[in-house]
């Protein structure tokens, strides 16, 4: 081999790359961008975990330590309690946890302060185990909070994880089950990896083709001919890609509690969401090489940022909205609600429409850019 000649390629790269703008942004920028970005938002203290109180003590005269205990509670920056006083009944609230409205419940039965006195009370703790983190997090909290009342071993406590413990597993050491709870965020992972990345090339490829001329003079529309090209993903790679994977999570063994077709429904619309970006990445980029770095770099911003690996709760305020206007942070929600915690259409019905709301807002701005590139 030829150093010089070796030399001479490398040379000739680089000032390549400094020629195109775009490249230089998305190869070695964005990459500084996404580390800083995912540094930030991983504060790794969850504060503000909703949870439910239910206080049934009846007291010992003017004591009543079901009220100490309820106190104590709110006062912990880890959780937001919403106290019910004793009207409402547990399985009430552990249908306010299976919809996501809350986290956990305390349970306070009615002789809790006269067991405290004889050093024997005991407290009943639900914890929503479909997002282990958020699990582990609400439930040692809970308990700290309730160790500190009466003296050592005085109330026990002995938390109960619904929707996703291991079977089998001893209550003393509940383990909660990380494959289903990993699952819902790969499954939309691996859709917008597969359909974002295929169809953020289509409309730059006919462009370096020279194929794309021929497309202008047809009769078709640009919003046609965008919609031809989202379809055809959809439909053809789209709907085997779930139809797979749907099969590949049975074999798992990672059980649906709740509507397969409202999973499929989900994973249906998530994948027009993905093509339709996809597009919009294909129409605005000057080349494949940017188009499938931008592609990477979203999609990266997903995964750290969408809740499926770490909660949108515990990030900076500043970042929640970028978290929120991510579709992936609405499948996830949506799949894990419907899978782990078998909840029911009204309970996802808003992360429908935040994928279908993104859905339409990614092929406006498609058709948009693609019609002024035209113009």
């Amino acid at each position: 081999m030829n150093a010089e000649r070796i030399y001479l390629v490398i040379k000739k790269e680089i000032i390549l790359l400094f020629r195109k703008k775009g490249l230089i942004l998305t190869a070695l920028v964005l990459p500084c961008i996404i580390t800083l970005i995912v540094g930030f938002a991983f504060t790794g203290n969850i504060k503000n975990i909703p949870i439910i109180v239910i206080n049934e003590d009846k007291g010992h005269g003017d004591l009543n330590y079901g009220l100490v205990l309820t106190n104590q509670l709110t006062r912990s920056d880890q959780l937001d309690v919403k106290y019910f006083g004793n009207w409402l009944p547990i399985q009430s609230g552990i249908d306010l946890i299976r919809n996501g409205k809350y986290s956990a419940m305390v349970f306070i039965p009615q002789d809790f302060t006269d067991r405290l006195l004889l050093g024997n009370a005991y407290v009943q703790v639900y914890v929503d185990g479909s997002d282990p983190v958020v699990g582990y997090t609400s439930s040692s909290a809970i308990v700290t909070v309730i160790s500190q009342l009466g003296s050592k071993g005085a109330v026990f406590v002995a938390p109960d994880f619904l929707f996703n413990t291991n079977v089998g597993v001893a209550s003393s050491s509940i383990q909660l089950n990380q494959l289903r709870f990993v699952i819902p965020g790969q499954v939309g992972v691996t859709i917008a990896a597969s359909l974002t990345a295929l169809s953020a090339s289509t409309i730059v490829a006919e462009r370096e083709r020279g194929s794309f001329e021929q497309l202008l003079v047809s009769p078709i529309s640009g919003a046609e001919l965008l919609m031809g090209k989202i379809l055809y993903h959809v439909l053809v790679i789209g709907v085997v890609n779930i139809v797979s994977i749907l099969f590949v999570v049975a074999l798992l063994d990672v059980r649906i509690v709740g509507s397969l077709l409202l999973v499929f429904l989900m994973l249906f619309l998530y994948a027009i969401a993905s093509t339709g970006f996809g597009v919009l990445i294909s129409v605005i980029s000057k080349s494949q090489i940017e188009a499938a770095e931008i592609a990477i770099f979203s999609l990266t911003i997903q995964v750290w940022l969408s809740g499926i690996v770490y909660p949108i709760r515990a990030m900076p305020l500043i970042l929640r909205p970028v978290a929120y206007a991510l579709p992936l942070t609405y499948l996830g929600d949506a799949l894990r609600a419907l899978m782990i915690r078998g909840a029911d259409f009204a309970s996802v019905q808003n992360d429908f429409i935040a994928v279908i709301i993104y859905t339409v807002a990614m092929y406006v701005l498609a058709v948009h850019f693609f019609t002024k590139r035209i113009d």
